[in-house]
């Protein structure tokens, strides 16, 4: 059987480069078309070199696929720190597997394995716009906050659909914020009462002038939203305030 280095290239590439696209909407990681493309690349030449020139026995293969996507999702997502980097591998191997699949239905026939691959994906970017639409879904958002005068504050947010904060009098989203802010005007005091599995109380906050919450889709205005500051260590570094998912629609 005759095996084309460069149908070959091309095949893996596409593929890796789609895999890559859906994991980053999978895990919810920041990504830039050319650091995906260059590394869907890598693995391509990757595929050719492992294939076509050198035959690599099954126990040493292993190990160096992983290390290999390892390395393609560091290049493909840049990752801030190891937790985005898992996520980020998790993502890839969800979609390698899927897209195995769909290859498998194909017959492995070359004609026939593209078309299909995209059906897979466009499967898979269907089930994330849906989930995200979802109860169970949380995201990190950087969110902007604009106090009374000019200062401004920037955080990690988390979109949480569990979380229903709002001001009871206005019907205003309220922020969490695990930070201590400075002494602020007492007229715009609130409290928020909170409920959860296990506790339930009062939050003591202040209404702002407004919050912006910068998404993959843009920037969405909030107005004149209620921070409440519990001077706590949210999300083990991931995030440092949470706010109601339905407000970053």
């Amino acid at each position: 059987m005759y095996v084309y280095a460069d149908l070959l290239f091309i095949e893996n590439a596409v593929i890796n480069y789609l895999i890559l696209f859906i994991g980053a909407k999978v895990a919810g990681v920041q990504y830039r078309h050319i650091f995906m493309i260059i590394s869907a690349a890598i693995g391509g030449v990757y595929s050719v070199i492992s294939i076509v020139y050198f035959s690599i026995p099954l126990w040493f293969s292993v190990p160096a696929k992983l290390c290999m996507s390892i390395a393609m999702v560091t290049i493909a997502y840049a990752p801030e720190n190891l937790r985005v980097c898992i996520r980020g591998i998790i993502a890839f191997y969800i979609c390698s597997f899927v897209f195995a699949g769909a290859v498998y239905a194909t017959g492995n026939r070359f004609k026939f394995i593209i078309p299909t691959i995209g059906v897979a994906a466009l499967l898979v970017l269907c089930w994330v716009r849906y989930s995200r639409s979802g109860a169970c879904v949380q995201d990190v958002v950087e969110l902007e906050i604009l106090l009374h005068g000019h200062e401004t504050i920037r955080v990690k947010a988390l979109a949480d659909t569990g979380c229903s904060l709002v001001d009871p009098i206005s019907g205003n989203y309220a922020i969490v914020l695990g930070w201590e802010l400075a002494v602020f005007d007492e007229t715009a005091m609130r409290l928020i009462p909170y409920s959860t599995a296990t506790d339930c109380g009062v939050l003591q906050g202040f209404r702002c002038e407004r919050a912006l919450i910068h998404t993959r889709n843009g920037v969405r205005e909030i107005p004149a939203p209620v921070v409440c500051p519990v001077n706590k260590s949210l999300g083990n570094g991931r995030y440092e305030a949470i706010i109601s998912a339905e407000a970053c629609k």
